[in-house]
This record gives C-alpha cells, structure tokens and sequence, in this order.
C-alpha cells in the first residue's frame, strides 16, 4: 500500500511542537490533526522557515502594503520547488498559503492545497477591495475549513461556493485529563 504524502507548512516550528507532545509537554492538538493522521499511517514532512533569509524578509515587507501580503514567501517557493514529491500540501495556518493560492488558481501549482482559516478574511481597511483579491487564492484552495461557522461562512461568501466548513476542533482532554487528575 502506497502512504500518502503531506507537505505542511506554518508559521511556527512544527518539528518542535511534535517533540513537546512526544515529551507529554504540550496537547496533540496544537498539531491541528497531523498526529491523528500520522496514526494512520499518513507521512508528513515540515517546511521550517528561515527568518534571514531575502524571500522571507520581502514576505514580511510586503505585509505593510495594503493587499500586497503573500504570507511567508520563503517556505512558500521551497513548498513550490516540492510539489511534485506530495499528495498535498497542507498548511493549518491561514496566511501560509496565500501565494501558493495563487499561483494554484492559475495552474501553476498543481499539487491540491489545504489550509485552516483561524480568523476573518475580510477584517481591517479597504474590505471590498480585499474581497476581490481573497477571492483568487482562496478559490486556489482545494478546502479551507475554519475553526468557527463565521469565518467559514465568510470564505464561501468570497469565493461562491462551500470550499469551507467549520471545523468542530477542541482539545486533546487526554492530555488534560492527566494533567488533572
């Protein structure tokens, strides 16, 4: 039997996040359902950023002109440079996966493309204006489910059709549990 392989890309360090829950130091949950997947039998790799390197400081440059932000641009080339060597790419960060959305949306990117929106799209100045341009690297996303109905909501406004659902996600009361008892 063939596994299948994810690329998972996001904005903090999901190597170290792995071990502090193999350490019993923090919930499974912080994962966002990678540790249940992996339980069956899914590979996964992660893609660290690198905070000095020009990609990355350009994606955090551009975060400062209104409706220019690509998320981080560093691991998002990297993720592109892979494609080829996954199933999908999954990033359970909502701004990881803006530029690869879009190049998505024009059939640059192949690999289908799933993130988790943790708040609003459409928030701040210029909303309408931000409407438009969500919809492109939205509508380049093969899911993009949402930790809350209003968010979810949002996102099929945008783009026209259920490419989200609200995920009902909660804590890891195991590790809860023993941390009480």
């Amino acid at each position: 039997m063939n596994s299948k392989k994810i690329l998972v890309l996001n904005n903090y360090s999901l190597k170290r996040v792995t071990e502090e829950i193999r350490l019993n130091v923090k919930p499974s949950h912080h994962l966002y359902g990678i540790m249940e997947m992996k339980s069956e039998g899914i590979i996964f790799d992660y893609l660290e950023t690198d905070t000095t390197h020009f990609l990355f400081k350009l994606g955090k440059w551009m975060r400062k002109i209104p409706l220019f932000y690509l998320g981080d641009l560093y691991i998002q080339v990297k993720a592109l440079k892979q494609q080829n060597n996954y199933d999908v790419i999954y990033a359970p960060c909502q701004d990881c996966t803006i530029f690869l959305g879009l190049l998505r949306y024009f059939k640059i990117l192949r690999t289908p493309l799933v993130a988790i929106a943790h708040h609003p799209i459409l928030s701040g100045r210029l909303i309408s204006v931000r409407r438009l341009t969500s919809y492109f690297f939205l509508k380049g996303h093969s899911f993009f489910p949402a930790l809350s109905n209003v968010v979810a909501t949002q996102i099929n406004s945008i783009v026209g059709k259920e490419l989200s659902a609200e995920l009902h996600w909660g804590p890891n009361l195991a590790f809860y549990e023993k941390e009480l008892s």
